[in-house]
């Protein structure tokens, strides 16, 4: 797909009266073209998922048999904080792992670590509901949302068995040295339980 074509996807609301942003009506159209939407590069999908896109994007999911960027949409998904996009790319089960351009390895708990940098709960929540792991590495995702001051996120973890103790108390610390007076509280609290 060429980027002329990704940019009419994203411009198509002004110049056809009856497009909407999130109407399907051009994908209908490319689609009856045969059009081969699954090699798009990864500077396209996040051009669409920019220019608020996620319909053509969950489209271009379920529709197309070989969608070779998964893994683009599911990093931007996590990071943007667009639960629905990342809901449709789990629904339609791809294996994030055999689509990845990424030299490090790309699994949910990849994307929890995004998630958890990026400080959206919500996003993490349907992670861990998908099977990633709240303990990896030794609970590395609390230690992260811990170091940036992320409290929902800390409260997720914790809720989902992440341990506080982990690493002689590492993020208390970190929480301590970054001077949040609400997050030492509820690590306080909940240390005390």
């Amino acid at each position: 797909m060429s980027s002329e074509a990704v940019k009419l996807f994203s411009n198509a609301h002004k110049f056809i009266p009856s497009y909407k942003k999130a109407g399907f009506e051009l994908y209908k159209i490319v689609a009856n073209k045969r059009a081969d939407l699954s090699h798009m590069i990864s500077s396209q999908i996040e051009f669409l998922i920019n220019e608020g896109q996620t319909e053509l994007e969950k489209l271009s999911i379920s529709k197309v048999k070989n969608f070779k960027r998964a893994d683009t949409t599911f990093k931007n998904g996590a990071v943007e904080n667009n639960l629905e996009l990342l809901t449709c790319i789990l629904d339609n089960r791809f294996d994030i792992e055999i689509y990845s351009d990424y030299e490090t390895d790309c699994d949910i708990n990849y994307f929890l670590e995004l998630a958890s940098d990026c400080e959206h709960p919500n996003i993490d929540k349907l992670f861990l509901d998908r099977g990633a792991d709240v303990r990896a590495d030794e609970d590395y995702f609390l230690r992260l949302a811990s170091q940036e001051g992320h409290l929902g996120v800390v409260r997720l973890l914790l809720k989902r068995g992440a341990d506080i103790h982990t690493k002689n108390e590492a993020p208390l610390r970190l929480f301590k040295r970054m001077k949040r007076d609400d997050t030492v509280e509820y690590f306080t609290k909940y240390h005390s339980r």
